[in-house]
C-alpha cells in the first residue's frame, strides 16, 4: 500500500515535471510580437476595422473595387496581394500595382 503511494506521487511529480519542461521548450519557439507580420490579423482586429487608403484617384478606387469584388469583400487579402505586388515591384506606381494584382489573380484561377 505504500509503495503504490509512492508510485503515484512519483508519476504525478514526474508528470507535473514533464508539462512544465514541455510549456518552458514551446515558449522559447513562440515568435515574438515585433516579428510577426504586419498583415497577420488578430481575432479582434476584423477586416472592416482595417482602413484601406487606395483609392487616390478616381481610377485607384475603381480597380481596388474589381479587386475587392475579385477576393469576394476580403480587404485583408486585397491588402495582402497589393503588398505583395509593391514588394516585388518597388517604385511602380499605385495604380500599376493594383492592377498587376488583379491579373495575377485572374491569371491564377484561370489555371
Amino acid at each position: 500500500m505504500m509503495i503504490d503511494l509512492l508510485v503515484v506521487a512519483f508519476c504525478l511529480i514526474l508528470f507535473g515535471l514533464i508539462v512544465f519542461l514541455l510549456r518552458t521548450i514551446a515558449a522559447q519557439f513562440k515568435a515574438p510580437e515585433s516579428a510577426k507580420s504586419p498583415y497577420r490579423q488578430t481575432p479582434n482586429q476584423t477586416s472592416k476595422s482595417r482602413k484601406i487608403d487606395y483609392g487616390q484617384t478616381q481610377r485607384e478606387s475603381e480597380l481596388y473595387a474589381d479587386l475587392h469584388h475579385l477576393v469576394y469583400g476580403d480587404n485583408s487579402l486585397a491588402h495582402r496581394l497589393i503588398s505583395q505586388v509593391r514588394v516585388k515591384h518597388p517604385g511602380k506606381s499605385m495604380e500599376w500595382c493594383i492592377q498587376k494584382a488583379i491579373r495575377d489573380l485572374e491569371w491564377d484561377r484561370s489555371r
